[in-house]
């Protein structure tokens, strides 16, 4: 019995989290395309597409998760280094514009 309640609540919380981060996506296109969230300005955030999101998110999660460790591990290393040479680049640049007192 506990291992079901484990197995729904692993489902409930990745439904949750994917239809959150879906509603946050919509929430920004609608931002971006110059509404405010709720306006009839910019692009109307209907059901159908936040359905449309959510599958999408859905989809993505699951490649995601089909990939093996290796590949994860190798993007990983990437974003880390892409990381690491912004962070040199930012301070690079504030270094430049830093005025020393003599």
């Amino acid at each position: 019995v506990c291992g079901w309640f484990n197995v729904l609540g692993q489902l409930g919380s990745s439904a949750g989290v994917a239809y959150t981060t879906a509603w946050l996506i919509t929430d920004f296109i609608g931002l971006g395309t110059g509404g405010a969230a709720g306006a009839a300005a910019g692009v109307a955030i209907s059901q159908p597409m936040l359905l449309a999101v959510y599958a999408a998110v859905l989809i993505l999660i699951g490649l995601i998760n089909t990939v093996t460790v290796r590949a994860l591990g190798v993007v990983g290393e990437i974003s880390s280094e892409c990381g690491t040479h912004a962070c040199c680049q930012v301070v690079l640049v504030a270094r430049s514009t830093h005025r020393h007192v003599h």
